[in-house]
């Protein structure tokens, strides 16, 4: 049920365990494409006690960069946009995840390529520049937007 929303799920099923389950959570939540993990813990597993030494545990959590692309990367990604017939970029969460708000900017201004955000994505493109296309979930919602989007690309 979680699985659309999450990148993990974890149900604990051995309370004696429960110091290696939080860890393994922790690890699955910040590493790679950061993203929430679900902690299933029975209550019969949450009255299990055990000793563990938080300093041990969270210290020994890697935390890794941010996933960068590749030069090749980039400049395919370069060419098929700007061979794209009707272009549209989705700003989401990983913007402000990675500070590339003005990055983002200024690729739709120099591309001149409008900009629609997800609502996590809200606050990286600002619905009042020329690129923008509002807040992907209203587009849904409102016919006419969504019209416009349309129009526009």
């Amino acid at each position: 049920m979680a699985k659309p929303v999450t990148k993990a799920a974890y149900r604990l099923t051995d309370g004696s365990k429960a110091a290696e389950f939080i860890h393994e959570a922790w690890v699955t939540a910040t590493t790679g494409r950061k993203g929430p993990v679900l902690l299933d813990l029975p209550v019969d597993q949450q009255k299990v006690e055990i000793e563990v030494d938080l300093d041990v545990l969270i210290g020994s959590t890697p935390v890794d960069n941010l996933p960068q692309a590749s030069d090749a990367d980039i400049e395919k990604t370069l060419e098929l946009l700007k061979d794209a017939k009707r272009p549209v970029l989705l700003s989401g969460g990983g913007v402000n995840i990675a500070n590339a708000t003005i990055e983002l900017k200024a690729l739709a201004e120099e591309l001149q390529i409008p900009v629609v955000t997800s609502g996590m994505g809200m606050d990286t493109f600002l619905t009042i520049t020329l690129y923008s296309l509002d807040v992907w979930e209203r587009c849904l919602i409102l016919h006419s937007v969504t019209k416009q989007l349309l129009k526009l690309t």
